[in-house]
């Protein structure tokens, strides 16, 4: 894509020594740190929530099987969506339908009125914000720092990732061992909202190159290059297989041996 940050073309490539001398790369930073809080919390959250609310594995096992499910659908559709149009407006969107989504559950959860087949729908449109939100994240780094500072701006948002997978899980049970399951699931909420404005102060100039080729025809090219390269859908099947043991484990019979054996706040 030929987008161009303001901030950031004003640079020459080598005269930005930090990426958080661009304030388009502090904003991003920013909505990325808060949303990636509030992602690392949503597992613990969510769980730990329906297991309350219903007392059932299985109900627990179904919500956060209809949240992962997406995700993996139109994880392409995502990438196709993100090369037409404006990182910026994907992102944009795909975060306030994220904050959407977990406002609601947050708000079932608060009013008593669990309804798994509610839960269930929600957390499905949740996932599918994150297939649009993902692909978009990869192509904008590019577009906001100089190609010298690329590097540092992605070593800056990976200690924010691990910070945030450290931090998330246990503010998401300290709330709802002290407050409640929907409290931590709105403070999710809370989170993608500004992540979203932060996202709307992107300062992103210019449109994306025009695409000949129908949605359709991209999604069958895309899918075309991805079946063409052995050792890709190799790695991602080996990957697919991992998570679906650790995922299983960490985050339904985990949180489930944590609640019979050994209480929630441990």
């Amino acid at each position: 894509m030929n987008l161009k940050v303001e901030s950031a073309a004003e640079d020459p490539p080598d005269a930005v020594g930090s990426p958080f001398g661009l304030p388009a790369f502090r904003w991003f930073f920013a909505g990325r740190l808060v949303s990636l809080l509030g992602s690392a919390m949503t597992p613990v959250a969510l769980s730990l929530s329906v297991l309350n609310a219903s007392n059932s594995a299985r109900d627990m096992g179904a919500v956060l099987t209809a949240n992962t499910v997406p995700l993996i659908v139109f994880t392409l559709a995502g990438g196709v969506v993100g090369d037409r149009f404006s990182r910026r407006l994907v992102l944009l969107v795909s975060h306030l339908g994220a904050a959407v989504t977990q406002a609601a559950v947050a708000f079932l959860l608060l009013s008593g009125n669990y309804d798994l087949g509610s839960l269930i729908l929600l957390e499905a449109l949740n996932g599918t914000t994150a297939a649009f939100t993902n692909p978009a994240l990869r192509g904008i780094v590019p577009d906001l720092v100089p190609t010298s500072g690329i590097q540092r701006a992605n070593s800056a948002l990976g200690s924010a990732k691990n910070a945030a997978k450290v931090l998330g899980p246990t503010v998401a049970a300290t709330i709802v061992t002290t407050g409640g399951g929907g409290w931590a699931i709105s403070l999710d909420a809370a989170t993608y909202f500004v992540a979203a404005l932060c996202m709307a102060r992107l300062k992103v100039t210019g449109n994306a190159p025009p695409r000949k080729a129908g949605i359709l025809l991209s999604l069958r090219e895309g899918w075309t290059e991805f079946r063409s390269r052995t050792w890709v859908w190799t790695i991602v099947a080996s990957f697919g297989m991992a998570n679906c043991i650790q995922v299983g484990i960490w985050t339904v019979l985990g949180p489930l041996i944590a609640k019979e054996r050994i209480g929630e706040t441990s």
